[in-house]
């Protein structure tokens, strides 16, 4: 879909300059890190309910709708875990059905060029909601920026959840010594993101 409101424009040279934008790369990049997100709660779901990686996977990957999967995580730590961490666990669960809302627009929804002039600083691309034919000025949309902070978000939770599933095995502790108190410490919390100075997932240049 083109929105165009600069006349005079060869439509052919703006898909052709657009085909090589960043913004298809970092809709992939997007996809990819929630797709990351997905095999780090795997591997927690591993870790709640004592099985095998191998086997976890094929549970895992056959759940086809996020919020079953979401619900078995859920009673799997509290089985577990019984009342604790529970700060940790219910941000975590509040936090994930957002993400896996906005994971289905952005493989679900169609890209649209835009052209506001002339010049190619002019032209861009974003993506919308697939019924274009009701589009208004209201009509939400997600531009490269958002990709980016999408995939950043789902990069902190993957790391976060990987770390939760270190700390907690006993096989870890002599490697992690050094750093279990502070994580231990990060899990007696609800999550904030994004996170603030002093977090271990902070970003650092």
């Amino acid at each position: 879909m083109t929105d165009a409101t600069s006349p005079n424009i060869a439509l052919e040279e703006v898909s052709r300059v657009l085909d090589q934008d960043p913004f298809w790369a970092v809709r992939a990049k997007a996809i990819q890190s929630y797709a990351s997100l997905e095999q780090s709660l795997c591997g927690l779901l591993a870790a709640l309910g004592n099985i095998e990686p191998e086997v976890a996977g094929i549970i895992f990957f056959k759940i086809s709708s996020a919020d079953s999967r979401n619900k078995i995580i859920e009673k799997l730590f509290r089985r577990k875990y019984q009342g604790q961490y529970n700060l940790f666990i219910n941000s975590l669960l509040s936090q994930l059905r957002p993400i896996d809302l906005k994971r289905n627009e952005i493989v679900h929804w169609n890209t649209a060029q835009t052209i506001s002039g002339a010049a190619q600083s002019d032209w861009s691309l974003s993506l919308i909601p697939p019924n274009f034919w009701t589009r208004n000025a209201d009509s939400p949309s997600i531009g490269i920026q958002d990709l980016v902070t999408f995939a950043n978000k789902c990069s902190f939770y993957s790391r976060l959840i990987n770390m939760f599933a270190v700390v907690m095995d006993p096989r870890h502790q002599e490697s992690i010594a050094s750093v279990r108190d502070t994580w231990l410490g990060v899990f007696s919390q609800p999550i904030a993101y994004p996170p603030q100075a002093g977090h271990p997932l902070f970003p650092t240049s």
